[in-house]
């Protein structure tokens, strides 16, 4: 009564077995569950530890053969696992081929093999590292954007001329000699007019332009600017306004300040703003180093993918799209499979470094996650609470999560990093040309 196990494929990250487990055995670990669970049986119409045997496999062997098949495969498959030393991508997915009461169970289960994974040398790896210096300047002008942003902006027609203050919706292709450069492009893009947000004299050649107008706007790169590759530079944009924005008149007085946001001046705003700025933009920064740290072993480590993995990845984003655009275009399929392929790739290589590192996810570390979220939701502690007590899966996702960041802030620790001090206005045209050329 053994198991027969055939190798069937023997790819190089694809290995599947056609296992044949005899009806004998089968009925062999049937019969022993049925005794083992007998004595303390209860069934209506029997006393408890009286129910026959032939009573319990009429009304429950179907279910009991299925919990028995599963023990068995699961046994077979970590046989086959620990004899190969195979290092699988994830649980082998089965494809039964006979399952029925009274035949020999047949099935076949693939494997998907972690590839062979390069040594990655940290210490050779250099990386911008980005740090948001506020100057008092700049603190003023955060305070009042914040101010502004309390404000009633009003659509203007399609008459009226753009002006310092204005918001203006734009869609922008910048081009350098004619060729499009990354972060050159951006829709809809919410500027105001005199924020000195972009480079050079870009803002002022929107002043006094109409909605609906295309403009020719040429700027130059400052010599020192952050990215090296643009820096000192001619650049052409091609600009379209889609729409303008003015803010109703309101003076930004301490009335003013005390009703919309609770503090009594522009000081006390200033430091507030400081405080919560330094939390946003600390965040967008690492947002920014995972990024281009990303982009470094995507490109540098080209390592053969499953294809299981690369195929959940892409149904998860797919899903993910389909609940806003119903239906993709083929340049926004295959932007998604390189994106799935991206994730993969990289998800790989932060394992591997894990692992050879010791990075391990913790108890503890997980309970205090959960605890971050139900801070951030205090009203909803119950629901999370239960959420994580039902969904093992949501478990798996926080362990991921926690285990990428561990394993970020041991690269930060080895690997070469470059200080870049920028303003927060670099940083957040930077994260805009990230967040819409991914």
């Amino acid at each position: 009564m053994e198991i027969a196990i055939k190798n069937v494929l023997d790819d190089k990250l694809r290995k599947d077995f056609q296992l044949n487990i005899p009806s004998q055995l089968i009925n062999q670990k049937i019969n022993e569950h049925i005794t083992k669970i007998q004595p303390e049986f209860s069934m209506e119409g029997f006393v408890k530890g009286q129910v026959p045997t032939e009573t319990i496999r009429e009304k429950y062997g179907k279910s009991i053969m299925a919990e028995q098949s599963d023990i068995l495969i699961s046994d077979v498959i970590n046989k086959i696992v620990n004899d190969n030393k195979y290092k699988i991508a994830s649980y082998p997915k089965i494809e039964f081929k006979t399952f029925e009461e009274g035949k020999d169970l047949s099935l076949v289960a693939s494997f998907e093999i972690f590839p062979s994974m390069p040594e990655v040398e940290l210490s050779k790896i250099s990386l911008n590292k980005y740090q948001v210096e506020f100057s008092e300047e700049e603190l003023e002008e955060l305070a009042i954007k914040t101010l502004k942003a309390k404000l009633n902006f009003v659509k203007q027609d399609s008459i009226y001329l753009a002006n310092y203050g204005d918001i203006v919706v734009i869609n922008y292709n910048g081009t350098i000699s004619g060729q499009s450069f990354e972060g050159g492009n951006g829709s809809s893009f919410e500027l105001e007019l005199g924020s000195k947000t972009f480079v050079d004299n870009f803002e002022e050649q929107l002043i006094g332009k109409m909605t609906g107008e295309k403009v020719s706007v040429n700027v130059t790169f400052p010599a020192d600017y952050f990215r090296p590759n643009l820096a000192g530079k001619n650049a052409n944009f091609a600009v379209e306004i889609v729409s303008i924005l003015k803010p109703e008149n309101q003076q930004l007085d301490n009335d003013f300040i005390q009703n919309a946001t609770g503090y009594k001046d522009i000081e006390e705003l200033k430091d507030a703003v400081f405080d919560q700025m330094n939390v946003n933009y600390s965040a967008t920064c690492r947002a920014i180093f995972k990024k281009e740290l990303f982009d470094y072993l995507d490109s540098f480590y080209k390592i053969e993918l499953p294809v299981g993995l690369v195929n959940e990845q892409s149904k998860f984003l797919k899903n993910m799209v389909e609940d806003k655009v119903s239906n993709l275009s083929d340049a926004d399929k295959l932007k998604s499979l390189k994106l799935s392929q991206r994730m993969v790739r990289c998800g790989l290589i932060l394992a591997d470094i894990a692992s050879k590192n010791g990075i391990q996810v913790s108890n503890e570390d997980v309970d205090n996650e959960i605890a971050n979220i139900i801070n951030q939701y205090p009203d909803q502690e119950k629901e999370i609470m239960e959420n994580y007590k039902k969904n093992p899966q949501a478990i798996k996702q926080i362990q991921g999560t926690i285990l990428e960041e561990k394993t970020v802030d041991f690269i930060l620790q080895k690997i070469s990093l470059i200080e870049m001090r920028v303003s927060s206005k670099q940083i957040d045209r930077l994260w805009f040309d990230i967040s819409n050329n991914q």
